[in-house]
């Protein structure tokens, strides 16, 4: 029983402690909090004043959000989801479900999280009052582990962080460890919580009596069980607003030139903000006195192309096509990256993730609706539908065609040209512009129109 590798299993969770902690860092980047870690690395390139020029002068320009959120827009072009081999009790089950989890919504943070740490973990669980809901976990909260001998990137159990909790002055973390037959939950002491998390009067039972482990594992990262983290997305994330931050310090020195005196008395004289450097000749050196500037000339406009194109280059190392940026200096800068951010087609990676949450939504609905509601029903907590799901049906989704973004004039445009050019058909394009419909509302939706175009056609001939 999994009460039995308490040891083993926090070795898993100390073994993945570099693993969670970037993960974590991710996390709070990509929610918003980037400003601390650029300071964390200026502290490492400035020292004294000059550190404390430069962070008030950091631009914290977040591009991880914005890329992430461009990556994750399987789910913006419209979903369809039917259910095969079942019956009129199935479809009304699933259609009640559909409205009680809103699943879009939450399967978009899935396809995010997916996207930002190549994994993401979904679980079905039941709210306080009763009713079906959707937790997805973040990857700095969990660790798979696998327990197959032959196909050890198969997980076979889940290890996830709980909370944190003060005892007898001491701070211990909770874990709890899950797979298809029991569950238990640990401290970072190693020690059994079980009793501790069982509500007060129940008997402490270590089986898992769902008899499946309740979550469904998107994993990118074919060979690993845990993905191996990309170390450029840190990096960059923190190195464009690093870069901003240097051409800006260079720009305020820029800005205000030196004043230099030889032989001159200043005394009684202020000079601001512009610095002043006084030199005096060599003793018996009767030379006249000299005023100059020394006007600093940092190259600003190189230093903006320089930032320009090294976004775009790592854009296409992460397989996503930047918009063309053209010539980028100080006066189009701005136009420049909102050109690359705004027009980067992340199409082709969005076609290559929609395999992955295919497969993962039908272990998601065969999970929720064959093993979690029966579990459900037979506990006086749940408040939701209580009719069976038929063994032999199947949700089946599909997702709309992955083009590169445009505006639905755009696309509508595109598609009449394509029907009028005999490239598709009226249903295909119905279908293109209306991904969300089943066949069965594409089927009204076409008599609809045809009822409408022979209702004008008659009004013409009688007019």
């Amino acid at each position: 029983m999994l009460k039995d590798r308490i040891k083993e299993l926090f070795s898993i969770v100390e073994g993945h402690s570099d693993y969670l902690e970037h993960n974590r860092k991710l996390l709070k980047i990509y929610k918003g909090k980037l400003l601390p870690y650029i300071e964390a690395e200026l502290a490492k390139q400035f020292t004294g004043e000059s550190y404390s020029i430069a962070i008030k002068r950091i631009p914290p320009i977040n591009v991880l959000k914005r890329i992430i959120d461009k990556q994750s827009k399987i789910y913006a072009g419209g979903v369809r989801r039917e259910v095969t081999g079942g019956n009129a009790s199935d479809e009304n089950i699933f259609s009640y479900m559909m409205k009680i989890l809103k699943p879009d919504m939450m399967f978009s943070t899935w396809n995010s999280y997916f996207n930002l740490f190549k994994n993401s973990l979904v679980q079905p669980y039941l709210k306080s009052n009763g009713l079906p809901g959707i937790r997805v976990i973040p990857s700095d909260r969990f660790i798979p582990f696998s327990d197959d001998e032959i196909d050890s990137d198969n997980p076979t159990g889940f290890i996830i962080y709980i909370k944190e909790v003060k005892e007898k002055g001491k701070t211990i973390k909770i874990y709890m460890a899950i797979d298809k037959n029991d569950y238990c939950y640990f401290t970072n002491e190693q020690k059994d919580y079980t009793p501790q998390m069982t509500p007060q009067g129940q008997t402490v039972d270590y089986r898992n009596q769902i008899g499946v482990v309740p979550f469904v594992y998107l994993n990118r990262d074919n060979e690993n069980i845990v993905p191996e983290q990309d170390t450029d997305v840190i990096s960059m994330t923190t190195l464009i607003p690093i870069l901003l931050t240097d051409i800006n310090f260079a720009h305020m020195f820029q800005s205000f030139s030196i004043m230099y005196g030889i032989n001159v008395n200043f005394e009684g004289l202020k000079f601001q903000p512009n610095a002043l450097w006084s030199f005096k000749s060599a003793p018996n050196d009767e030379r006249k006195p000299e005023v100059g500037t020394l006007a600093s000339n940092a190259d600003i406009s190189g230093g903006l192309s320089l930032v320009a194109n090294q976004f775009a280059l790592w854009l296409n190392t992460k397989g996503i096509k930047p918009g063309a940026i053209g010539e980028v200096n100080g006066s189009n800068f701005s136009t420049g990256i909102s050109k690359i951010m705004d027009e980067m087609d992340t199409s082709e990676d969005r076609t290559e993730q929609i395999p992955y949450f295919v497969n993962a939504e039908s272990e998601f609905w065969n999970l929720m609706l064959k093993h979690m509601l029966p579990f459900w029903a037979r506990s006086s907590k749940y408040s939701g539908v209580n009719a069976a799901f038929s063994v032999a049906a199947e949700v089946v989704t599909v997702f709309s065609e992955q083009v590169p973004l445009m505006r639905r004039g755009q696309l509508i445009d595109d598609t009449i040209k394509e029907i009028d050019n005999g490239f598709i058909t009226k249903r295909d394009g119905l279908k293109r512009l209306n991904p969300q419909m089943t066949d069965k509302q594409i089927d009204e939706k076409e008599l609809e129109l045809s009822a409408e175009k022979n209702s004008t056609t008659i009004t013409e001939i009688r007019g």
